[in-house]
């Protein structure tokens, strides 16, 4: 380690400083040790990548029958996210969510929602099955696979496993969120394990980044097996190797991952031309306005060292998109389940896509994209819009929606979704609208309604058993068919009917 150090506290009540010894959740950063060990009991010849799961867990044999244990390592699998089907599966942010309840979330719904092999969508789900199949081919829990094949070789001594989240770690180091001007403790009550279950520290994550920059050096040949990306069915390059981000651009490439739970955020990456390991923890959520978050701060420490991000040729940032006139509004594609909100900001061109607005800034003749480049629009003729998304493998068309203040939204009632044994119920009071669903899980908070025209709609669930969130939902009614569908990111096209 060239230069670490820590500022403020990892436990506030306690006073305790923040170091680089100090034991962290690192969450989703788990992930590239799931598939390490994965790639360990391939050269052992116990698994295979290229049969579906239910080779190894026969439960899973309702998955898509084209489905292969590498799709899972790669989030490629299209299996919808487990924590934000929670969410519309009656469960609310803080009730306790097991490592059973996400297999029970898997057995509601099962299928895909993509060919597997021809996108690429985040899920948390493929890693935690990723999990029961190390187990089963090896024999063994784990916490001990992962602790005789990686920790322990590599010093990692800090390291461990800590799968219930509302347990404390070791150091007793907490989370916390900024509300109302001060800091609150977060309260986590997931359970989780291959998929980001991991404790750490800094130290032991720069241990660990400096095996993937030599795999065969650290004596461990197998894991630079994970950092091979794969392409998509159509040929399409991806960046998602296994269970880590492989990045190039401008003939530079980065190796990365972040992870987050509410109050807890990380990020290792590192540079592979400039041989250099960044890893940044941070105990807060979110912050007072004017600090950064993690991966900004990540990206600044490596700016700081003349390294610009892969997907710039330089440090200096692109100015700041301007959209084309009357371009701003809603775009929805019901047929990838998406929902672009396109606005002009005191800074420029604007884009709400998930949880928030981020800048966008222009490229070629009618096109804007996003900050890392692998969003963007393409404007046509007559107000058409196109949204491209290398990282997904996505090209669709979006179609502009006019919202009309006043506008009553169609659908009203109860709807049911079979497979999911769940029940979405709309209501209308004082000209608003909400929708609620019970479930499985319960009965979940009820959400509002943002309507864009009388058979579409939106709502936000901005806090879910996890972290991030499970953001933005678009709701659209089908009055011929008798049936409602909502989508988030992680979880599209869910059908609920009368």
């Amino acid at each position: 380690m060239v230069w670490g150090g820590g500022r403020g506290f990892a436990n506030l009540s306690a006073h305790t400083p923040f170091t680089t010894a100090t034991p962290f959740r690192i969450c989703s950063i788990s992930k590239q040790f799931a598939c390490a060990l994965a790639m360990h009991e391939v050269r052992a010849g116990r698994l295979r990548l290229d049969v579906h799961p239910s080779h190894y867990l026969p439960w899973t044999r309702e998955l898509d029958p084209t489905l292969t244990v590498a799709h899972l390592m790669q989030n490629k699998s299209g299996i919808r996210d487990q924590w934000v089907m929670a969410m519309i599966m009656g469960a609310t942010a803080t009730q306790p969510f097991t490592l059973e309840d996400g297999m029970k979330v898997v057995r509601h719904a099962p299928e895909s929602m993509f060919a597997p092999g021809s996108r690429n969508l985040y899920c948390n789900v493929n890693f935690e099955l990723l999990g029961q199949i190390l187990e089963t081919v090896s024999g063994k829990p784990f916490a001990e696979l992962l602790a005789a094949n990686i920790l322990k070789p590599l010093g990692m001594n800090s390291t461990t496993m800590g799968i219930d989240t509302s347990q404390a770690i070791p150091g007793d180091t907490r989370g916390y969120r900024f509300i109302k001007n001060t800091w609150e403790e977060e309260v986590n009550s997931i359970h989780w394990a291959a998929s980001a279950g991991m404790v750490s520290t800094a130290e032991d994550l720069l241990r660990w980044a400096a095996c993937l920059r030599d795999p065969a050096a650290a004596g461990m040949p197998w894991v630079a097996d994970i950092l091979h990306t794969t392409p998509f069915n159509d040929g399409a390059p991806a960046g998602y190797a296994s269970g880590i981000n492989h990045l190039s651009g401008h003939g530079r490439e980065v190796l990365m991952h972040s992870g987050g739970l509410r109050g807890w955020k990380s990020v290792l990456m590192h540079y592979i031309n400039e041989d250099t390991s960044i890893a940044v923890l941070m105990n807060r959520n979110n912050a007072p306005k004017g600090k950064k978050m993690v991966r900004a701060l990540a990206h600044e420490v490596a700016a700081a060292l003349g390294i610009p991000p892969v997907w710039r040729k330089s440090l200096r940032k692109p100015a700041p998109g301007k959209l084309p006139a009357g371009a701003a509004g809603a775009y929805v594609s019901k047929e990838q389940g998406l929902l672009v909100l396109l606005r002009s900001g005191k800074k420029g061109a604007e884009a709400h896509t998930f949880m928030d607005w981020s800048p966008l800034h222009n490229t070629e003749a009618g096109t804007l994209a996003g900050d890392d480049g692998n969003m963007r629009l393409a404007f046509g003729p007559g107000g058409a819009m196109t949204l491209l998304d290398k990282s997904e493998n996505v090209c669709t068309p979006m179609r502009r929606i006019k919202k009309r203040a006043g506008t009553a939204f169609a659908a009203r009632g109860a709807f049911r979704s079979a497979p999911l044994e769940t029940t979405a119920k709309i209501t209308a009071k004082a000209g608003k609208f909400s929708i609620a669903f019970t479930g499985p899980f319960g009965s979940g908070d009820p959400y509002a309604l943002t309507v864009l025209d009388t058979h579409t709609a939106y709502f936000d669930i901005a806090r879910g058993v996890d972290e991030a969130p499970p953001g933005r939902f678009l709701l659209t009614y089908d009055a011929a068919g008798k049936s409602i569908e909502v989508s988030a990111t992680l979880a599209r096209r869910a059908v609920f009917r009368r």
